[in-house]
């Protein structure tokens, strides 16, 4: 729609210009056609990309807009403008007027707009009063006006210059300055000491800036090809791959199926499982069975030597909690991915696939090795093993003649990718550990010693460090990747006696140095009172009653009834010397070449190991899957699951350990 124009006097502008000063209690300080004059001159001085100036009486025609009018040219100097095609100094030195004149009056228009649409700093009443009625006013040639569009609103009001405190200059109602930037000699200290900050600042924001750029192209600089390539490696171990036509997926599926969690796991299933399928390879298997579907499972492959290479196993796992809080059924086996899903993932039924296929290989090789190998799979692991290995070991010497070393759970591999392994231990050691229970009728009385245990239940680090703890990290201190932890754990002798370096350690490793009592949660008993289950974590040569009482005093359990303490387990560690320990450290360093490979001492977990070694059998925690540390922390939780390509090859892995220690 065509913009209506509507035309003014100049003698109107000037009556206009000098009741509007009149009605605001100031004396003109010159006349009416002085004052317009004078506009024009302002308007003239001041940039074309915020003021439209009037062409006057001598231009050409009075409704062409003329080169100052449309930015071509700036208005005082002549030289290009915003919106002519200058070459790129003038365009730079356009830019940067603008953002000076912008950091001092704020306009809220773009240059290119403000070219089409600006007004005179000062401007007058009748074009206030037009753009009130929401019309485009434009003045004749010469009269000085500036014109406010429809759609805009001017920045301040139309009134008298203002004049800025200290410089003597007029400086428009919405901050611009008519005239050139003061002389620095013109200026007062405050303002050179503000302009000197504000340089300070900007130079040490533009130091920071180039700072965090430089970290950022340190830290966050894009990966190189060979991560890269390394990364898809990872990739093609699982993409594209049918894990479930796989044998060993389908063994591990079905064993996961059999629910053998506690606490009523169906042993007697699984024990007949496994009997069928060394059937089928052609080994008979005896089952010792149990009135509660509890049942214990060996098998033995004759070799020159009687004394076997156990491939020891439990049956039972861990609770399946709830099965609402699982992504799969914990029985199912299910395959999501590059995982399989199941309860006992872990803990252990993934290792008994392992030994089984490592048995059942060597039963169908048909050639007879130099040692006799044993299959063995025991009851009750996870509450005890009373009805496990303890009692074989206690009642079947027979069976116990025939036992050499055993491999059992244990091992430990530490990393963040099949690729990226840190450590990979061998378990040789554990704590000694006793169990005893509190009772009472009160809740809250058991409440309090459970309190106390958290708070005090640790010993003073001891000063003398275990020969196995120090022989442990030997090995395991060079592995971290902290230097902090290399340099405290490489004379683990002044730990326990310079309480500032102790203290630096992860509680993981000051538990190498200390021992424990460790409460459980409240059990309710069947006659309406509580139980509070306590373990005991010893170091190997520390001494049960001295730490009862100095973690556990009298005073504590007073009145309260308790079980008398039952140390489970203990024995020397398997020597790191033995012709077994070399073959699978040599084996598992080889499998995965520059990784540190050693011993493992666990201070917060127990096996059956303990059992062995307390009966002067050497064992030997071995894990052969190199998954991520993180994964392992779903163990007995819901979704526990595995890496299949890490399942896979740590199939393959155990079994040519097997064949290397039989050979």
């Amino acid at each position: 729609m065509p913009e209506r124009v509507e035309k003014t006097r100049p003698s109107e502008i000037a009556t206009s210009s000098a009741a509007s000063v009149a009605r605001a209690g100031r004396r003109p300080s010159r006349s009416p056609s002085r004052q317009a004059t004078a506009t024009v001159a302002t308007c003239a001085a001041m940039p074309s990309a915020l003021v439209h100036a009037a062409t006057g009486p001598g231009s050409r025609k009075s409704t062409e807009r003329s080169a100052v009018q449309i930015g071509e040219v700036e208005p005082a100097t002549r030289s290009p403008g915003l919106k002519a095609s200058p070459s790129p100094a003038a365009r730079w030195r356009a830019k940067t007027r603008w953002i000076q004149l912008s950091s001092s009056g704020k306009p809220s228009r773009s240059p290119k707009t403000q070219a089409s649409t600006a007004t005179s700093a000062s401007g007058s009443a009748s074009a206030t009063a037009s753009t009130a009625r929401g019309h485009l006013r434009r003045s004749p040639a010469g009269s000085g006006v500036a014109a406010w569009p429809d759609s805009v609103t001017p920045l301040r009001s139309p009134r008298a210059p203002k004049t800025t405190p200290g410089s003597g200059r007029a400086r428009a109602r919405d901050g611009r300055l008519p005239g050139p930037m003061p002389r620095a000699s013109d200026e007062t200290p405050a303002r050179r000491a503000l302009r000197a900050s504000a340089r300070v600042a900007l130079w040490t924001s533009l130091v920071a800036t180039l700072a965090v750029a430089l970290a950022l192209d340190r830290f966050a600089r894009p990966m190189p090809i060979a991560d890269a390539a390394a990364i898809d490696a990872e990739q093609g171990l699982w993409q594209g791959v049918d894990f479930a036509a796989k044998p060993e997926v389908q063994l591990l599926q079905r064993l996961v199926a059999i629910d053998t969690s506690q606490p009523h796991p169906d042993e007697v299933a699984a024990a007949e499982f496994l009997a069928a399928r060394l059937a089928a390879a052609g080994v008979r298997a005896e089952v010792e069975r149990f009135a509660d579907r509890r049942a214990n499972l060996w098998a033995i492959l004759e070799g020159d030597d009687p004394r076997a290479l156990v491939l020891h196993g439990h049956l039972d796992v861990e609770p399946l909690l709830e099965d609402g809080r699982w992504r799969h059924p914990p029985l199912s086996g299910a395959i999501d991915g590059p995982w399989i899903y199941g309860r006992g993932m872990y803990d252990m039924k993934s290792l008994t696939a392992a030994q089984l296929l490592a048995f059942e290989a060597l039963a169908r090789s048909g050639r007879r090795p130099r040692r006799s190998l044993m299959l063995l799979a025991t009851s009750s692991e996870e509450t005890g093993s009373d009805t496990g290995t303890r009692r074989l070991l206690a009642l079947r010497p027979d069976l116990v003649a025939r036992m050499g070393t055993v491999l059992t759970e244990g091992g430990v591999v530490e990393g963040t990718g099949p690729r990226q392994i840190k450590y990979w231990g061998i378990e040789f050691a554990q704590k000694r550990f006793a169990q005893l229970s509190v009772c009472s009728r009160s809740r809250a009385d058991l409440e309090a010693v459970r309190a106390l245990l958290e708070r005090d239940g640790r010993s003073a680090p001891r000063p003398r460090v275990e020969p196995a703890v120090a022989a442990f990290l030997a090995s395991y201190g060079p592995s971290r990747g902290l230097g902090l932890y290399r340099e405290l754990l490489a004379e683990p002798a002044r730990l326990p006696l310079e309480m500032d370096r102790f203290e630096r350690l992860t509680p993981f490793l000051r538990s190498l140095f200390q021992d424990e009592i460790v409460p459980f949660r409240l059990e309710p008993e069947s006659d309406g009172g509580w139980r509070l289950d306590l373990a005991v974590h010893l170091l190997p040569s520390s001494d049960l009653d001295a730490v009862l009482a100095e973690l556990l005093p009298g005073w504590a359990i007073a009145g309260l009834p308790s079980t008398p303490p039952e140390l489970r387990g203990g024995g020397a560690a398997s020597p790191l010397d033995s012709e077994v320990y070399r073959i699978l450290q040599r084996r598992i360093a080889a499998h995965a070449p520059g990784v540190a490979v050693g011993p493992y001492f666990p201070p917060w977990t127990a096996t059956d190991a303990r059992y062995f070694r307390a009966a002067g059998l050497p064992a030997y925690g071995v894990s052969p899957f190199a998954v991520m540390a993180s994964e392992t922390t779903g163990i007995a939780k819901p979704d526990e699951r595995m890496q299949l390509p890490a399942y896979v090859s740590g199939v393959e892995l155990y079994r040519e350990l097997v064949a290397a220690l039989l050979d």
